[in-house]
């Protein structure tokens, strides 16, 4: 059986294109089979084309088997063991991290629309951290 290649609209690859930057921030987040192993591939190449040293590339993904298996606090727990090392130094480490692996929690637990961020939600989420 040959299979039709999909057709990949050109917003989509500039979106893409985008978060492989190794020179750009990015979270991704996206339905099953929509590119986001893709666009980490690509991004991993970019870094090793930019001479960037194999053990020096750390890339975190959660799967619906791991956030069942781990509360918020035991996935925050296991990100900062392998990230602290590598990223403690930066300033806005301490600050983006718990927003970055909540939302990459809740994304793997199948919510499909991100929650909107409040007041309340950030002192839920430091108390669950916190006990």
């Amino acid at each position: 059986m040959v299979k039709t290649a999909r057709v990949i609209p050109d917003a989509v690859r500039a979106t893409q294109a985008r978060a492989s930057d190794p020179a750009a921030s990015a979270f991704v987040s996206a339905n099953a089979g929509s590119g986001k192993t893709h666009v980490l591939v690509q991004r991993v190449i970019r870094l090793l084309l930019a001479d960037v040293a194999p053990e020096k590339i750390l890339c975190i993904t959660f799967t619906k088997a791991a956030a069942a298996n781990m509360d918020l606090k035991a996935a925050m727990e296991h990100t900062r063991k392998r990230m602290d090392p590598v990223f403690g130094h930066v300033f806005i480490y301490e600050h983006c991290l718990p927003f970055d692996v909540s939302r990459a929690f809740d994304e793997a637990r199948g919510i499909k629309n991100p929650r909107i961020w409040t007041a309340e939600r950030d002192q839920e989420m430091w108390a669950s951290l916190q006990a």
